[in-house]
Order: C-alpha cells, then sequence, then structure tokens
C-alpha cells in the first residue's frame, strides 16, 4: 500500500472539520490471527474469532463512513478505501456461535444444543438422586454436610469417615483433615457416567463448531489481508484523533 499523499492529508483535514473522525478506534493489530487463519486445518478460538468478526465490522463501519462522504471533497479517500469489504456472511456466522465472555452459543448448532439440554438434565438427576439421599433421615448422622458437590467432574456427597461402609459407592477423596470423604453413592454413578459422556460429546461439537468457522475465515483470507492491510495503511500513514497509532 502506499502512504498517504499530501493531497490525502488536505482532505483528511477538511474531514476531520466537517465529518469528524471516522470509526477507528477499536481498529487492533491482528496480523498473527490472519497469519494462522492461512495455515490449512489450523482452528481459532473463541477469542481470536471475535477479534476477527471485531476487524470485519470496523471495515464495514469505514467503508460506509467513506462512502457517505461528499465523492466530490474526497475523491482520493474514496479510492483508498475502495477495497474494503465487511463480510457480513462470515460475521453473522461467527456472532450466531460465539460471544465475547468466550463462549460457544447453545444455538451454535442443533447438535450442540440437543447435547447442552440433555447434560442439563442428567445434572439436574444426578444433583436430585443425592438431595433425595441427604433428605433421607435414617442417613442423617452418615453426612458432614448438607451438601451436592463435585470432585473430578462427578457429583458426590460429603460423609464423615467413619460412616463410607454405610452405603454402597466410590471414593474420591478425602479432606485435608480426613475426617470427610467426597464419595459418590452407587444410586448416582450411571447419572455421572451418563454426564461425563456428554460432556466428551459437547466438547467434540464445540470443537467442529470452531474448525467449521474457521475454514470460513480462512475463505475470506485474501479479503481479512487486503481489508487489515489498507485499515493498517491508512491509519499509521494520517493518524487519526481517536486512532490506536495517534
Amino acid at each position: 500500500m502506499d502512504p498517504v499523499t499530501s493531497g490525502e492529508v488536505v482532505e483528511l483535514k477538511k474531514l476531520l472539520e466537517t465529518e469528524g473522525p471516522p470509526p477507528l478506534s477499536d481498529l487492533k493489530d491482528i496480523e498473527e490471527i490472519l497469519k494462522r487463519v492461512d495455515v490449512e486445518e489450523s482452528v481459532l478460538t473463541v477469542q481470536e474469532l471475535m477479534e476477527l468478526c471485531g476487524q470485519i465490522a470496523l471495515a464495514g463501519g469505514v467503508r460506509r463512513y467513506v462512502d457517505g462522504l461528499d465523492e466530490s471533497r474526497s475523491p482520493l479517500l474514496r479510492e483508498k478505501t475502495a477495497g474494503l469489504s465487511h463480510l457480513k456472511s462470515l460475521e453473522k456466522a461467527i456472532l450466531r456461535a460465539v460471544n465475547a465472555k468466550g463462549e460457544i452459543l447453545d444455538g451454535a448448532s442443533a447438535s450442540l444444543l440437543e447435547i447442552r439440554d440433555q447434560l442439563r438434565e442428567t445434572r439436574e438427576k444426578a444433583k436430585g438422586v443425592l438431595e433425595h439421599l441427604l433428605r433421607r433421615e435414617d442417613l442423617q448422622s452418615m453426612f458432614q454436610e448438607q451438601l451436592v458437590t463435585l470432585r473430578n467432574g462427578r457429583y458426590v456427597v460429603l460423609i464423615k469417615s467413619d460412616h463410607e461402609h454405610r452405603l454402597q459407592g466410590i471414593v474420591h477423596d478425602q479432606s485435608q483433615s480426613r475426617m470427610t470423604y467426597f464419595f459418590e453413592p452407587l444410586q448416582v454413578v450411571s447419572h455421572n457416567n451418563e454426564v461425563s459422556i456428554l460432556m466428551g460429546e459437547e466438547k467434540e461439537e464445540e470443537y467442529r463448531i470452531l474448525a467449521e468457522l474457521s475454514k470460513k475465515a480462512r475463505a475470506e483470507s485474501e479479503t481479512l489481508w487486503r481489508n487489515f492491510e489498507i485499515l493498517e495503511n491508512w491509519i499509521s500513514s494520517a493518524p487519526w484523533p481517536n486512532s490506536p497509532h495517534s
């Protein structure tokens, strides 16, 4: 990309006086992410996809800003940004699947939604079984606390160490004082097993979703690089008041 010319600088100054600066404050250096996009079969993280999405939106915002200018007053700048593209389809695909909190959304795929629904239901069943045991009067003396908790990814209850033989089950851990066991009663083992299986399926589906989004980004690599170079060149050559390079 060629640096900003003196004629473009004049246009820039006039724009700042009449239109205000373009929406460039959220510009980030995503060069390393774009390099990862170009690696065949690479899978971007949620955060990388969100940063990519942010740059897509930024390119669209700058393009709209320039397109809204009087063509006769800013021909040079319009020419310089003519190559910017707003990849709306890719942007929508990313935003449908992930969010800024680093989460993959339930609606990212029908399979993921089904798995997570099953997972929530099975977890509730596991907790329900344990809560029923906690309420049994004949077992009250064995519990250290009226609490359902997780140990090694499995739902367990806390029992006194001298009561471990009152129920069939699995001891997963013990407290530092060795007075309390993290105990998985036999009644909840099948539910915990199902939770473990579903969690594995969830991870596989999440990975598949990220891989699919990364593939879609890879298909737009040329445009993503062009947008990045245009924006970086425009900013670094003629810093705007609210840009990251100013």
